[in-house]
């Protein structure tokens, strides 16, 4: 069904980004609801989540591809921020959700 779309050839398509979720309608891309999920978990853990911790969240049953368009998606919304924490190993990236914006008046 994408592929009838001129504009929208695939979910991976970065166009995907100039469309705001209510745009997407019937092409709405499938890691979206797990987009909806990571948000509600960062907003529940002020101190932010790693990526480990998102994967725990979902008994490690996660696809990293599906986690890391989810993830990218909330950071282009500008609802979720990440930064890079040392640790006594491998550096943690450590996701964030961003404060909620009062609506425009």
């Amino acid at each position: 069904m994408l592929d009838e779309h001129p504009t929208l050839s695939r979910p991976s398509d970065a166009r995907w980004g100039q469309f705001k979720p209510s745009q997407w309608g019937h092409f709405r891309p499938s890691f979206l609801p797990l987009a909806e999920q990571i948000h509600a978990a960062l907003t529940h853990a002020p101190t932010g989540l790693t990526r480990t911790q998102l994967r725990d969240l979902f008994q490690r049953n996660l696809n990293g591809t599906h986690l890391e368009k989810a993830l990218a998606t909330l950071a282009h919304a500008g609802r979720a921020t990440h930064q890079r924490v040392l640790t006594a190993g491998r550096p943690a990236e450590l996701w964030t959700a961003t404060p909620a914006t009062a609506a425009p008046r």
